[in-house]
């Protein structure tokens, strides 16, 4: 009887409160691409971001403006797409437009977007629905069965 409610203190222990971080598990390196992008990803970047993607003036962006990287976040053995928008108007004090992608008919369906930086942008070892949760840095993004990944912020540290 100890050992199942030592278990049951360790199982709560790890799993994190609403609202509080998840451990790091990796890190996903977030690169330029190595010179245009493919028609996938020309495809998703220009119909989420259809009046900005090469575009001129103040928002417009192109190519070099783009970071991505990948990982499996479902588990299936096939790597979701991370994007995320280096250009200098529209980052904002929560970070650069970020968004996550899975490979669903042929194409890359968004399925949640946040905002991050490129050298914090994490899988951690939360699981929802079979779905690691993206510590993107003032945001965790949890899967939701109804709306894919939904922002949730981090809390600020504490002060010393």
């Amino acid at each position: 009887m100890r050992r199942i409610a030592l278990l049951i203190c360790l199982i709560a222990l790890a799993a994190p409160a609403d609202g509080a971080e998840a451990p790091p598990l990796a890190l996903v390196p977030m690169l330029p691409l190595a010179g245009e992008p493919g028609p996938d990803i020309e495809a998703l970047v220009g119909a989420y971001w259809q009046s900005y993607w090469r575009a001129s003036g103040f928002y417009g962006f192109g190519p070099a403006n783009i970071r991505v990287g990948r990982w499996d976040l479902d588990g299936d053995g096939n790597d979701e797409l991370i994007i995320l928008v280096e250009q200098p108007d529209w980052q904002s004090t929560d970070g650069k437009p970020l968004l996550v992608a899975t490979w669903e008919n042929g194409r890359w369906k968004p399925v949640g977007w946040g905002w991050g930086d490129e050298d914090c942008v994490f899988v951690t070892s939360e699981v929802i629905d079979h779905w690691r949760t993206v510590d993107a840095g003032n945001y965790l993004l949890r899967w939701t069965s109804r709306n894919g990944y939904e922002r949730d912020r981090k809390p600020a540290p504490a002060l010393p």
